[in-house]
């Protein structure tokens, strides 16, 4: 469902950028990239809600505690470099506390948007003040880390089950990178089993 919410919401950003006088921007201070974000996040906590698991509803509030500092560091003197730790620290979190599969994409994710914020920060890719603004998606730093956002939220969406059992099920697989990350925490006694895992 959250896969077909962002499409939706991606041709209703790009009518409005294409017809409205001023493409981007819906009122006030609200862009259609932001609203479009928005909505692929909600939709992505309502599954994660009723799923009522609790791994699917923890991870849900990190993504919105992730999206109001993403959003904060636009306000600062620095955002890529403000954003960039943002989305390091998150990261960091899903590696090393992460128990299934989808939850370490997740975590790739938001790395993979870190590292976009150091190619920015060094000229690699160009940033807010040097996009094209002549496309509705650019290759920049806040178009891309727009779409790993939303490719996260996608991933928790499934995760959680919105696109079926068949799709929740391979997502539900303990990934690789577990005994690097909490199952090595786990077998040193630092973080306890969770129920799921007892239950296995």
């Amino acid at each position: 469902m959250t896969a077909v919410v962002f499409v939706v919401a991606l041709i209703l950003a790009y009518l409005h950028w294409k017809l409205a006088p001023v493409g981007w921007l819906i009122t006030g201070h609200l862009t259609i990239y932001v609203a479009a974000f928005a909505a692929t996040l909600s939709s992505a906590c309502v599954a994660a809600i009723l799923s009522r698991d609790d791994r699917c509803v923890i991870v849900a509030g990190m993504l919105v505690a992730n999206f109001i500092v993403s959003h904060y560091a636009w306000t600062t003197g620095d955002p890529i470099l403000v954003d960039g730790a943002n989305n390091l620290v998150f990261a960091v979190w899903f590696v090393l506390f992460g128990v299934r599969r989808w939850e370490f994409i997740i975590g790739g994710l938001l790395l993979a948007a870190s590292f976009t914020a150091g190619l920015a920060g060094i000229g690699l890719i160009p940033d807010h003040l040097t996009r094209d603004n002549s496309y509705f998606i650019a290759f920049s730093y806040p178009d891309i880390v727009a779409l790993l956002g939303h490719a996260a939220n996608i991933t928790l969406g499934l995760g959680a089950g919105d696109g079926g059992r068949l799709v929740r099920t391979p997502l539900e697989v303990r990934g690789v990178l577990n005994p690097l990350g909490r199952d090595a925490l786990v077998r040193l006694g630092l973080v306890a089993k969770s129920t799921k895992e007892t239950e296995d």
